[in-house]
Protein backbone atom coordinates (compact mmCIF):
# COMPACT_ATOMS: atom_id res chain seq x y z
CA UNK A 1 0.00 0.00 0.00
CA UNK A 2 1.12 3.65 -1.10
CA UNK A 3 0.70 6.56 0.88
CA UNK A 4 0.23 9.58 -1.07
CA UNK A 5 2.71 12.19 -0.69
CA UNK A 6 1.37 15.02 0.77
CA UNK A 7 3.17 18.49 0.12
CA UNK A 8 2.33 21.61 2.02
CA UNK A 9 0.63 24.16 0.63
CA UNK A 10 2.85 27.26 1.66
CA UNK A 11 0.91 30.40 2.76
CA UNK A 12 1.37 33.61 0.46
CA UNK A 13 3.35 36.51 1.29
CA UNK A 14 -0.29 38.41 1.92
CA UNK A 15 -1.78 36.18 4.61
CA UNK A 16 1.79 35.85 6.39
CA UNK A 17 1.74 39.47 6.27
CA UNK A 18 -2.05 39.87 7.14
CA UNK A 19 -1.59 37.35 10.31
CA UNK A 20 1.55 39.53 11.34
CA UNK A 21 -0.79 42.39 11.86
CA UNK A 22 -3.18 40.82 13.18
CA UNK A 23 -1.69 39.06 16.07
CA UNK A 24 0.87 42.26 16.82
CA UNK A 25 -2.88 44.21 17.06
CA UNK A 26 -4.62 41.71 19.03
CA UNK A 27 -4.18 44.15 22.13
CA UNK A 28 -6.00 46.77 20.73
CA UNK A 29 -9.30 44.65 20.98
CA UNK A 30 -9.19 45.25 24.85
CA UNK A 31 -7.84 48.86 24.75
CA UNK A 32 -10.17 49.77 21.73
CA UNK A 33 -13.26 47.81 23.92
CA UNK A 34 -12.58 49.71 26.61
CA UNK A 35 -12.52 52.90 25.22
CA UNK A 36 -15.75 52.06 22.97
CA UNK A 37 -17.71 51.01 26.25
CA UNK A 38 -17.26 54.59 27.72
CA UNK A 39 -18.61 55.68 24.62
CA UNK A 40 -21.59 53.14 24.11
CA UNK A 41 -22.82 54.41 27.50
CA UNK A 42 -22.05 57.71 27.11
CA UNK A 43 -24.53 57.12 23.51
CA UNK A 44 -27.12 55.75 25.26
CA UNK A 45 -26.92 58.82 28.13
CA UNK A 46 -27.20 61.02 25.21
CA UNK A 47 -30.32 58.88 23.87
CA UNK A 48 -28.94 57.22 20.79
CA UNK A 49 -30.78 53.91 20.35
CA UNK A 50 -28.40 50.82 20.39
CA UNK A 51 -28.33 50.99 16.20
CA UNK A 52 -27.81 54.14 16.34
CA UNK A 53 -24.32 54.30 18.33
CA UNK A 54 -23.34 51.17 16.52
CA UNK A 55 -24.10 52.76 12.93
CA UNK A 56 -21.85 55.89 14.35
CA UNK A 57 -19.61 53.71 15.80
CA UNK A 58 -18.79 52.47 11.63
CA UNK A 59 -19.55 55.18 9.86
CA UNK A 60 -17.21 57.73 12.20
CA UNK A 61 -14.55 55.23 13.00
CA UNK A 62 -12.63 57.47 15.13
CA UNK A 63 -12.40 57.74 18.63
CA UNK A 64 -11.49 61.19 18.77
CA UNK A 65 -14.03 62.23 16.10
CA UNK A 66 -16.95 60.61 18.36
CA UNK A 67 -15.57 61.84 21.21
CA UNK A 68 -15.53 65.52 19.84
CA UNK A 69 -18.80 65.03 18.42
CA UNK A 70 -20.57 64.19 21.27
CA UNK A 71 -19.02 67.01 23.44
CA UNK A 72 -21.20 68.56 20.85
CA UNK A 73 -24.58 66.71 21.12
CA UNK A 74 -27.70 68.67 21.87
CA UNK A 75 -31.25 68.30 20.77
CA UNK A 76 -31.46 69.00 18.32
CA UNK A 77 -28.28 67.76 17.19
CA UNK A 78 -26.57 70.38 15.21
CA UNK A 79 -25.23 68.29 12.02
CA UNK A 80 -23.05 71.12 10.13
CA UNK A 81 -20.78 71.82 13.21
CA UNK A 82 -20.84 67.97 14.22
CA UNK A 83 -19.75 67.21 10.58
CA UNK A 84 -17.25 70.04 10.57
CA UNK A 85 -15.92 68.71 13.59
CA UNK A 86 -15.80 64.81 12.14
CA UNK A 87 -13.67 66.18 8.78
CA UNK A 88 -11.47 68.70 10.96
CA UNK A 89 -10.18 66.19 13.51
CA UNK A 90 -9.99 63.45 11.03
CA UNK A 91 -7.49 65.32 8.40
CA UNK A 92 -4.82 64.17 9.83
CA UNK A 93 -6.41 60.56 7.98
CA UNK A 94 -5.49 62.19 4.77
CA UNK A 95 -1.74 63.02 5.61
CA UNK A 96 -1.25 59.55 6.59
CA UNK A 97 -3.64 57.89 3.79
CA UNK A 98 -1.21 60.02 1.45
CA UNK A 99 2.04 58.12 3.04
CA UNK A 100 0.28 55.14 2.61
CA UNK A 101 -0.39 55.78 -1.09
CA UNK A 102 3.35 56.37 -1.46
CA UNK A 103 4.26 52.71 0.80
CA UNK A 104 1.90 50.95 -1.11
CA UNK A 105 1.62 52.67 -5.12
CA UNK A 106 1.79 49.07 -6.62
CA UNK A 107 -2.09 48.37 -4.80
CA UNK A 108 -4.82 49.15 -6.87
CA UNK A 109 -7.11 51.39 -5.37
CA UNK A 110 -10.10 49.02 -5.65
CA UNK A 111 -8.16 47.08 -3.13
CA UNK A 112 -6.42 49.72 -0.90
CA UNK A 113 -9.58 52.18 -0.20
CA UNK A 114 -11.00 49.16 1.42
CA UNK A 115 -8.09 48.17 3.52
CA UNK A 116 -8.36 52.49 4.56
CA UNK A 117 -11.60 52.00 5.69
CA UNK A 118 -10.03 50.56 8.66
CA UNK A 119 -7.29 53.08 9.19
CA UNK A 120 -6.43 53.99 12.75
CA UNK A 121 -3.30 55.98 14.25
CA UNK A 122 -2.23 53.15 15.75
CA UNK A 123 -2.39 50.90 12.57
CA UNK A 124 -0.39 53.39 10.61
CA UNK A 125 2.16 53.25 12.94
CA UNK A 126 2.66 49.73 12.70
CA UNK A 127 2.53 49.26 8.92
CA UNK A 128 4.90 52.34 8.60
CA UNK A 129 7.54 50.47 11.27
CA UNK A 130 7.03 47.32 9.20
CA UNK A 131 7.67 48.87 6.26
CA UNK A 132 10.77 50.47 7.56
CA UNK A 133 12.10 47.10 8.83
CA UNK A 134 11.76 45.82 5.01
CA UNK A 135 8.25 44.15 5.18
CA UNK A 136 6.14 46.23 3.51
CA UNK A 137 2.66 44.86 2.11
CA UNK A 138 -1.11 46.12 2.50
CA UNK A 139 -2.27 43.05 3.99
CA UNK A 140 -0.38 43.87 7.23
CA UNK A 141 -2.23 47.08 7.39
CA UNK A 142 -5.86 45.32 6.92
CA UNK A 143 -4.80 42.76 9.42
CA UNK A 144 -3.88 45.38 11.62
CA UNK A 145 -7.14 47.51 11.44
CA UNK A 146 -8.99 44.54 12.26
CA UNK A 147 -8.54 43.50 15.38
CA UNK A 148 -8.99 47.10 16.21
CA UNK A 149 -12.28 47.89 14.55
CA UNK A 150 -13.74 44.82 16.68
CA UNK A 151 -12.82 46.01 19.79
CA UNK A 152 -13.89 49.52 19.18
CA UNK A 153 -17.56 48.86 17.68
CA UNK A 154 -17.93 45.38 19.81
CA UNK A 155 -16.95 47.56 23.11
CA UNK A 156 -19.74 50.00 22.17
CA UNK A 157 -22.37 47.62 21.78
CA UNK A 158 -21.40 46.09 24.97
CA UNK A 159 -21.44 49.71 26.36
CA UNK A 160 -24.57 50.51 25.12
CA UNK A 161 -26.04 47.41 26.76
CA UNK A 162 -24.34 47.06 30.16
CA UNK A 163 -26.40 48.68 33.09
CA UNK A 164 -24.23 51.56 33.24
CA UNK A 165 -24.96 55.79 34.16
CA UNK A 166 -23.30 57.64 31.88
CA UNK A 167 -22.33 60.06 34.94
CA UNK A 168 -19.00 60.31 37.28
CA UNK A 169 -15.93 58.33 36.23
CA UNK A 170 -17.59 57.12 33.15
CA UNK A 171 -18.65 60.82 32.20
CA UNK A 172 -15.00 61.90 32.85
CA UNK A 173 -13.38 59.32 30.78
CA UNK A 174 -15.81 60.06 27.93
CA UNK A 175 -14.56 63.72 28.14
CA UNK A 176 -10.82 62.71 27.89
CA UNK A 177 -11.29 59.79 25.10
Amino acid sequence: MTMPMRIPHAASPASIAFRRGFVAALPFIVSNGLAGIVMGVAYRGVGLDALGALTFSVVVYSATAQAVTLGLWAAPPPLAAMALACVATNARYLVMGAHLRQLFAEVPRRVMVPILLLLADASWLMTVAEAERGRRHAAYLLGAGIPMAIGWVGGTALGHALPLTPRGPLAVAAAFL
